[in-house]
């Protein structure tokens, strides 16, 4: 019994100095790319700076080279914005990295992994303003053989923590999206730490019906026992398929009851949820994922991807309409 007394409290004195040590990396972040707001400012009300924003113009390119490893490939993107002349890979206040990681569950050539099973390319096509546009296309062509988790995830790769990031970009879901997924799943966004908290968006199928999917859980590749922390499901707000539509998503990590995680779809909140955002390590987050193209069902899966902007707070309104409202509180569960 006082052993089991002191290893509880060995572990709650660790979750704290986890915590103080995040706060501290976070401070210094925002420090360092002059964010800093002052003590009357919140997230939701002090002004914000654009840290990155592309629509994958000229300029623009994907690495015809691959990386390969034993479970699959990374693949690079560089290049200059040629209308926004922001520079990949984002610049977001910490040294960063974005590729895409293209997981099969065995080693293939990079011939045989464009031929077979994941593709990445820019394709010109008639974009959500309804003229042509360049944009990025992602195609899962054929599930690794007996892997469980084929996928093809556009990933920023922070060095330590970011602080507080607001994100959205426009995407287009295959046609066919709740045929190939019927009574399945399928990843949407997600941002990971080291290995102790997770937040996912996500949508479920079921009886041909789409659900979205907002939650916070211990699922980052830790080797922790299984937790979420809190869901909120929204199946009033239709999941569109076969047409552009703009994904929004905020959030603000703390321990305390101040953290804060939001996501909205073409100007409609899916879930506003307050409260603490750490794991239980305190680990910064060290992937995130804009977006993932990962579900069950049958291959192929595809999506197209345009208009990516990163800023540090929420974003005045500007010429990327809709802005979901975000001041209004929030409900998880």
């Amino acid at each position: 019994m006082l052993s089991s007394m002191l290893d509880s409290r060995i572990a709650r004195a660790g979750a704290i100095v986890a915590a103080l040590t995040f706060a501290a990396t976070a401070a210094t972040a925002r420090d360092s790319a002059n964010r800093e707001g002052n003590a009357s400012t919140t997230a939701e009300t002090r002004p914000a700076t654009l840290l990155f924003k592309s629509g994958f113009e000229e300029g623009v390119t994907l690495d015809p080279k691959f990386e390969m490893y034993p479970n699959g490939g990374w693949q690079d993107i560089g290049g200059v914005d040629s209308v926004t002349g922001f520079a990949w890979p984002p610049r977001i206040g910490v040294p960063a990295t974005m590729r895409f990681q293209m997981i099969i569950g065995r080693a293939v050539e990079p011939d045989v992994m464009k031929r077979d099973y994941v593709e990445n390319r820019i394709a010109t096509v008639i974009g959500p303003r309804g003229t042509p546009t360049r944009s990025l296309y992602q195609l899962i062509k054929s599930k690794g053989e007996g892997f469980c988790c084929t996928q093809d995830t556009f990933m920023l790769q922070p060095a330590g923590e970011p602080g507080d990031l607001y994100i959205s970009f426009w995407i287009k879901l295959q046609p066919d999206l709740l045929e190939k997924n019927a009574n399945s799943w399928k990843a949407f966004f997600e941002w990971k730490t080291r290995g102790d908290y997770r937040i996912t968006t996500g949508i479920t199928t079921r009886d041909g019906m789409a659900t979205w999917r907002f939650q916070g859980d211990n699922i980052a590749n830790g080797k922790l026992p299984k937790e979420i922390f809190w869901r909120i499901e929204n199946g009033d707000l239709p999941v569109p398929v076969g047409e552009w539509f703009k994904y929004e998503v905020f959030w603000h990590r703390s321990a305390g009851s101040d953290g804060r995680a939001w996501t909205a779809v073409n100007g409609t909140v899916i879930g506003d949820y307050r409260g603490p955002l750490m794991g239980v390590r305190g680990d910064p987050i060290d992937r995130i994922m804009i977006p993932n193209l990962y579900q069950g069902g049958a291959a192929p899966h595809y999506q197209w991807v345009d208009d990516l902007e990163i800023w540090d707070g929420f974003p005045p309104a500007g010429d990327n309409p809709p802005y979901a409202p975000h001041v209004a509180g929030g409900t998880g569960r």
